[in-house]
């Protein structure tokens, strides 16, 4: 049953909260302003940038 506890939480590096804090913040400011589209490339850039860096360290190792 503890087990099953552990594999419940998610571990997130202080050098990837570095990066999420502001992408947040980015996010937040652009929808206060109603500019959905610019959000939406937004993010689609953010899903970019992550398989790219996934594909890049899988390739280093």
């Amino acid at each position: 049953m503890n087990n099953k506890a552990k594999n419940n939480s998610i571990n997130i590096p202080k050098k990837a909260m570095f990066g999420i804090a502001p992408a947040i913040g980015i996010i937040a400011v652009l929808v206060a302003r109603h500019k959905a589209p610019e959000v939406l490339l937004f993010l689609i850039g953010i899903f970019c940038g992550v398989i790219i860096g996934v594909n890049w360290i899988k390739g280093q190792k």
